[in-house]
């Protein structure tokens, strides 16, 4: 690609925070605008929390494309945290099936392949437990990755998370599953198999939990 070439696709909506930096002009219009034409947030836009749709390549930038009720426009990539992300998942709950089988089915809905729960279990053994490789053919099969996170620092799961890809974690001796949706600088973000809330839990609190479940975890 060359360096002053436009690209941009559409991705599933996540959440960023920009950094405290102290100025007033922080977005363009287009991302070929120049920097004089920055814009500065509405008082009532949060620009604290933005929704990002949108990624795009432009001299050789990285840049989120965030839309919101007030404004909407580019942001550089810079100005973005690294340490806060929330991916913006819709949880279909099913608690006729092990709450393993429904995470894996919204992971999967998740990644752009929508299964019913009888097809997802076709990929899958027949039990009543489950680990994360038994997922990896219904993965494989459909999205053509699989990526096993078991006993991986938090600094592997927040990078899955980063690139836009949740998590799927065992917790309380293999009793509960969840899927990681993002974390900040004290808690990750989840959404619970039980009732597909979002919720939140502080790194010790995750680990003492996730420990009893021999930190299994996986995602794509």
């Amino acid at each position: 690609m060359k360096a002053n070439a436009i690209a941009s696709e559409r991705i599933n909506p996540f959440y960023v925070r920009l950094k405290h930096l102290k100025m007033e002009k922080w977005y363009v219009n287009a991302m070929q605008e120049a920097k004089s034409k920055r814009c500065p947030f509405s008082k009532e836009n949060n620009y604290n929390k933005l929704e990002i749709d949108k990624i795009g390549f432009y001299k050789k930038q990285l840049w989120f494309h965030f839309c919101g009720i007030v404004n909407e426009g580019w942001v550089p990539h810079k100005f973005v945290r690294k340490n806060y992300r929330l991916l913006k998942l819709h949880f279909k709950i099913d608690h006729q099936y092990d709450n393993a089988i429904v995470a894996a089915q919204n992971l999967l809905s998740y990644s752009g392949y929508d299964l019913s729960i009888d097809n997802v279990i076709k990929f899958i053994e027949d039990k009543h437990s489950y680990v994360p490789n038994d997922f990896f053919r219904l993965f494989i099969n459909n999205k053509g990755s699989f990526k096993i996170l078991n006993n991986k620092s938090y600094r592997r799961i927040r990078g899955q998370l980063l690139r836009n890809r949740p998590v799927v974690m065992w917790l309380d001796n293999n009793e509960h599953c969840v899927i990681l949706i993002g974390f900040n600088r004290k808690v990750f973000f989840y959404k619970d198999a039980y009732d597909g809330l979002n919720k939140t839990i502080t790194v010790s609190q995750l680990t003492h939990r996730w420990k009893k479940s021999g930190y299994l975890a996986f995602s794509y």
